[in-house]
């Protein structure tokens, strides 16, 4: 908990009080989580130059919270960093909006009782026509606290880039997916074997999602685009830990 409010001093972020109810960090060994438990909790700021909103979730484990913080900590600080970097020295007319907007909310997804996927999604504004999109996921084991990269779900001996490389390229090219917004020059260098093209995925009862950013894969008009495979499909590929979800 110190840990959390520490940071939270750093960027000069104002949290809301937790109610009485909601769970405290209390990382103790061997102690795993409860998926229903996590609860909201929420970083505001507002300047006439920026507004950020973040909702972020609170597990109640102070490995996995102390990282969740720190996480939408940064992509708070890059949104202030900037507003305060380009935004013009006068103060703006009253009433007028920031110029520089980060919003984010969660969604959770958990395939069993010790491991749990956050999906942060929202919207940032830095100028232009339009925002854009805010992605990231990440992953974790209730129990010890560990942070799942995509390294840690497959076995790095076997081909599993190709393989996802592939049938992204197969899903993404069905009628349904992009219709007449597909196009070749995108989806190929979007989904190359490359692990920064795949790093945003969750784990589901189901078998994976994979989530692609904006104008990876399709412009922005296509909407969010993603990609979901079931775990039988890489039955050769998943470490033994994974492989029966």
């Amino acid at each position: 908990m110190f840990l959390a409010v520490a940071v939270l001093d750093y960027f000069v972020f104002k949290k809301e009080d937790p109610p009485a109810d909601e769970p405290q960090p209390a990382d103790q060994p061997g102690e795993t989580v409860r998926v229903e438990k996590i609860s909201p909790a929420e970083i505001t700021e507002q300047t006439d130059k920026y507004k950020i909103e973040i909702v972020y979730p609170v597990t109640g484990k102070e490995s996995i919270d102390s990282r969740v913080l720190e996480c939408v900590g940064e992509k708070a600080e890059e949104i202030k960093s900037e507003a305060l970097s380009f935004s013009q020295e006068a103060e703006r007319p009253e009433g007028l909006e920031p110029e520089y907007v980060l919003e984010m909310d969660y969604e959770v997804f958990s395939p069993n009782t010790q491991v749990v996927s956050f999906k942060f999604d929202g919207y940032q504004f830095t100028g232009g026509a339009h925002g854009i999109g805010v992605l990231k996921t990440m992953i974790f084991d209730l129990e010890t606290g560990c942070e799942y990269i995509l390294s840690d779900i497959f076995r790095g001996e076997s081909a599993y880039l190709q393989k996802l490389s592939r049938l992204s390229r197969e899903q993404l090219k069905k009628e349904e997916k992009l219709g007449d917004l597909y196009d070749e020059f995108m989806v190929n260098p979007g989904t190359a074997p490359e692990v920064e093209n795949f790093k945003n995925f969750v784990l589901t009862k189901e078998g994976i999602i994979i989530f692609f950013e904006d104008y990876q894969v399709a412009p922005y008009a296509a909407g969010e685009q993603k990609v979901e495979f079931t775990y039988s499909e890489f039955e050769e590929e998943l470490k033994a830990s994974f492989d029966n979800f």
